[in-house]
């Protein structure tokens, strides 16, 4: 097992959570990351996301696997893609 600090809060990553990477393009501010957290982490199975809102680079623990277009679909009327 393994703890992991996200979101400002701490998590027991167990091997049943599945810690994914996707690529977000257009985030810019604080806002950006709150919006996408807040959106993707509605998605079904996730437990935690987390956006670095200069880099793009989101982390998504879920107790499933997420697919790409999931959270593509997921933020489609956003000003924001999955690349």
């Amino acid at each position: 097992m393994q703890w992991v600090f996200q979101g400002g809060r701490l998590l027991l990553v167990n091997n049943l959570m599945k810690k994914q990477q996707f690529q977000i393009k257009g985030t810019h501010c604080p806002s950006c990351k709150r919006l996408i957290e807040k959106k993707v982490g509605g998605l079904s199975g996730v437990i935690s996301v987390n956006v670095d809102f200069e880099t793009g680079a989101t982390d998504v623990f879920a107790d499933r696997v997420i697919l790409k277009d999931e959270i593509r679909e997921c933020i489609a009327e956003m000003e924001y893609k999955v690349v």
